[in-house]
């Protein structure tokens, strides 16, 4: 499943555009926070239908960066601003890296069986403190957390 997840983000960061139509097509799907698609069981979202609205939004004006985006933000000389207000999206591929999957798996472990839900574990672990546990050291940290 994580290879799957990664490939259709690549998709979409090579090509914002892609998703515009799919998104579109869930939009009747949605009868206030409920999202029921044909043949499924009903899901309880958290923002609703407006979220699905703000993301074709969003891809509909996105335009991959000529640069990876890391090094495009890097980059100090750049006088144009306009990247802080432009959706941008990256050329870069995402990479499942097993040091920081590891980190994940574990907070699922520790985590899922007590029913607890957010970034801090049963443990009081972090983020931080668990990519550090495998020796990572990064200024930047991102943990993006789903349910269901």
């Amino acid at each position: 499943m994580d290879e799957q997840i990664f490939a259709e983000q690549n998709k979409v960061r090579a090509n914002p555009k892609i998703y515009v139509d799919k998104l579109k097509a869930m939009l009747p799907s949605f009868k206030e926070k409920v999202y029921k698609a044909p043949g499924y069981v009903p899901v309880t979202t958290t923002e609703g239908k407006s979220a699905v609205e703000a993301a074709i939004k969003y891809l509909e004006s996105a335009t991959v960066a000529g640069l990876p985006l890391r090094r495009r933000l890097e980059k100090k000389e750049d006088k144009n601003e306009s990247w802080k207000t432009a959706p941008l999206i990256g050329t870069d591929k995402f990479t499942i890296e097993d040091d920081l999957a590891s980190t994940c798996k574990d907070h699922v472990v520790d985590t899922g069986p007590t029913g607890v839900e957010g970034h801090k574990g049963t443990d009081d672990s972090t983020p931080e403190t668990r990519i550090k546990n495998y020796g990572i050291q990064t200024e930047l940290i991102f943990e993006s957390l789903v349910y269901g």
